[in-house]
């Protein structure tokens, strides 16, 4: 087991295994930026024990205030073998690096996937799009119907059409 800080001063426990043990950990650091909705755990490691490096920390999720989704890096490198998984109260990330001294940062993000993008954004899209299918359901109607017919399709095709105008306008306003 070892102990990090948090930037607040209070302790948290997290959980060393892989070849590297707690005594291989020179300082740990858990430090939240609430402007950047990101949590940084950082360790200053130097392992005794070989060249290569395996890690696995598990990291309570009460110690993470922002961000649920970790990258680790390995000297400012995100390595190549790395993952994380989690249950409901820790995360578990492992990687590997060749190193045997360097600095491992696993920083804690909100996914993108996550971050709702309101539906309100795309409505000109929308509305463009009805007005387009409009006026080829309009042209290829009035292709086939008699000249009465006709003239009653670009009529409403003209109604249709200044109205879904004056929509795109008034949502494009700024």
């Amino acid at each position: 087991m070892l102990q990090a800080v948090i930037s607040d001063g209070s302790n948290v426990t997290l959980g060393v295994s892989g070849n590297i043990s707690s005594s291989d950990v020179l300082c740990a650091d858990i430090s939240p930026v609430q402007s950047a909705s990101l949590t940084t755990v950082s360790l200053s490691v130097l392992v005794q024990s070989g060249a290569n490096s395996f890690g696995n920390l598990s990291i309570p999720k009460y110690a993470i205030m922002y961000g649920t989704v970790p990258t680790i890096y390995v000297d400012n490198q995100a390595p190549q073998t790395q993952g994380y998984t989690q249950d409901d109260s820790n995360y578990y990330v492992w990687y590997t690096t060749p190193l045997s001294v360097y600095e491992l940062s696993i920083v804690f993000v909100t996914h993108p996937s996550r971050v709702a993008f309101p539906f309100w954004a795309f409505l000109p899209v929308v509305v463009m799009s009805i007005a387009v299918i409009l006026m080829v359901l309009v042209a290829t109607v009035s292709v086939f119907r008699r000249r009465r017919e006709k003239d009653l399709a670009i009529r409403l095709f003209t109604l249709f059409s200044a109205q879904l105008i004056h929509i795109v306008l008034h949502f494009n306003r700024p």
